[in-house]
């Protein structure tokens, strides 16, 4: 996996899919220098470093007041790995939500994290979770 200071500067974007086709309900990886990845969410776990959370507040507004959904809010982070064996979610891991039909704003239970940065993150089916140990940002 390449790092920020071999790609420039530019970083990955993560996202779940919502778009319909064929990668509807899958997690989509933009690369920086390569073409857009996706995987099925019950097949893959990524786990992310130096990560930021970035939503679009005035669409994920839009969208809160019943507009149909469009991209709003990603994942940005220096690297990321898929990996098809399972990792373990510890019991005490955090869930970053992100619904804009419930809450305009990344969250943890509720409390906005928008721009919040992380040393690690990793999906989980259809979830972004922070490892327990990893609470509080970056390190």
């Amino acid at each position: 996996m390449m790092t920020e200071k071999q790609m420039g500067g530019r970083k990955y974007k993560i996202r779940f899919h919502l778009g319909r086709g064929e990668n509807y309900m899958k997690w989509q990886i933009q690369h920086p220098d390569n073409p857009t990845e996706y995987h099925v969410a019950e097949g893959v776990w990524l786990v992310m470093t130096n990560c930021k959370l970035y939503n679009r507040p005035n669409v994920a507004a839009n969208i809160h007041r019943g507009a149909n959904k469009t991209v709003c809010a990603w994942v940005e982070c220096e690297s990321v790995e898929a990996f098809t064996t399972p990792i373990l979610k510890g019991t005490k891991d955090v869930h970053l939500a992100f619904n804009p039909r419930v809450n305009m704003f990344w969250n943890i239970d509720g409390e906005n994290v928008d721009n919040a940065e992380y040393e690690m993150l990793y999906t989980y089916q259809r979830r972004v979770y922070l490892p327990e140990n990893k609470f509080g940002g970056v390190e």
